[in-house]
């Protein structure tokens, strides 16, 4: 079951410029803000306002995707993250089912760095597989874009206006093929990547889209982002592609509203013969993902905090100066971890200690369990959705996430 996405207020302009006419060109690399694309829309809100029932949640894709949110998958290269993409892209133009789910139907722009070719195959193996693609609402770039621009965002504009035009003034989703292929800036500079989301976002909000990002892992951990922590801060859902033992899982680790996270699901590529020619005559063969249906209800199974987690969450909170503040400094919070280890083990050294601390912070910073605010100190979140078991033992429900009652599809 699929239900067409809502437009937004008003037309967009035209442009006589196709999207998949974007030219690849030489971009400088200073670094400009993109200003808000409608500040009329600022206003202040009567607290008679704040406490009407707003409308409900309204999911893209049920489970993983509210509509008018930002998305990021990450996965090391051979994941099948682009064939993962592409079916979510086909699924919602075509308003086929993904991975089990209903989605809403609606127009998908794809900004690709890697040109069309390849894109090409793996789109009529989707066809092939599921069901045809003619005269359906999506259209692909021929080269990246440069979000920390304002001039490539405008050009960008322009080819979205025409596209969103021509189906109705919205567009569904759009998705960025890779983030450090389509930013001029440092992926590891919080500035530069708060920079390239805020521009995102405004793009989207324009079109009504939800934001799709697509980025790889760090260098020395698979189960992150690559670059600045501040990119998942400022995120709705993050996706962890994992693999284990020759076998991928797509793992939803954070899904800001909506309920509860899905369960990991497990799939693998399946290879599709289209009915295209190489040089030689032989027939074309690409990729498709494939995800198995027995995980499609339930939601994740949590874990028992470890030890050095729970230690680290702990010692949090004793380096808070309370009744006066909820947050701390990193010397200090190290400090009582460096204290309580040493209780525990008087014969560990300090440099094992320090390493422990490190892991365990940089994992409660990446489950956005605890955040490094605008001043550089460390407090814990106030949209906190567990990851472990009994972690309301450690802090006060007001840390917690209330789950909003899904809406019925």
């Amino acid at each position: 079951m699929n239900h067409p996405i809502k437009a937004p207020n008003g037309q967009v302009g035209v442009n006589d410029n196709n999207l998949t006419k974007i030219q690849l060109q030489k971009h400088s690399t200073k670094q400009v803000a993109v200003k808000h694309l409608d500040n009329s829309s600022f206003k202040l809100i009567g607290i008679n306002d704040l406490l009407k029932e707003p409308d409900p949640l309204e999911w893209l894709v049920d489970d993983y995707i509210l509509q008018g949110t930002q998305v990021q998958i990450v996965g090391i290269s051979g994941s099948g993250k682009t064939f993962l993409a592409i079916d979510l892209a086909c699924s919602i133009v075509t308003g086929n089912q993904w991975n089990s789910r209903n989605v809403k139907q609606g127009p998908v722009a794809y900004i690709n760095a890697e040109g069309h070719t390849g894109f090409q195959h793996r789109l009529k193996g989707w066809s092939v597989k599921h069901k045809s693609l003619k005269d359906t609402p999506f259209c692909l770039s021929n080269g990246p874009t440069d979000l920390m621009s304002n001039s490539d965002i405008s050009i960008l504009t322009k080819h979205l206006d025409k596209f969103a035009a021509e189906n109705s003034g919205c567009i569904a989703m759009i998705f960025i093929d890779t983030l450090r292929r389509n930013m001029s800036g440092n992926e590891d500079d919080s500035r530069d990547v708060s920079l390239f989301m805020n521009n995102f976002e405004d793009l989207c909000r324009k079109y009504s889209a939800t934001g799709f990002v697509i980025h790889h892992p760090g260098h020395n951990n698979t189960s992150r982002a690559r670059g600045s922590s501040s990119q998942k801060a400022a995120l709705d859902t993050s996706l962890l592609l994992k693999e284990s033992k020759k076998e991928i899982s797509l793992v939803c680790d954070k899904l800001k509203d909506g309920g509860a996270k899905p369960a990991p699901v497990r799939y693998e590529l399946e290879t599709i013969t289209i009915p295209w020619l190489d040089s030689k005559g032989n027939h074309i063969t690409t990729c498709i993902p494939m995800y198995d249906k027995s995980a499609i209800s339930g939601s994740q199974t949590l874990k028992p905090m470890t030890s050095m987690i729970e230690m680290a969450v702990d010692s949090l909170n004793k380096a808070f100066n309370k009744p006066l503040e909820s947050y701390a400094l990193l010397n200090n919070w190290e400090s009582k971890f460096t204290a309580a280890r040493v209780a525990k083990d008087p014969k560990l050294k300090r440099d094992t200690i320090k390493k422990a601390f490190a892991r365990a912070k940089d994992e409660l910073i990446d489950k956005d369990i605890v955040i490094e605010n605008d001043a550089g100190n460390y407090e814990f979140s106030k949209n906190i959705d567990p990851p472990w078991i009994n972690m309301e033992k450690h802090l006060t429900t007001d840390h917690f996430k209330n789950p909003p009652k899904k809406p019925k599809i």
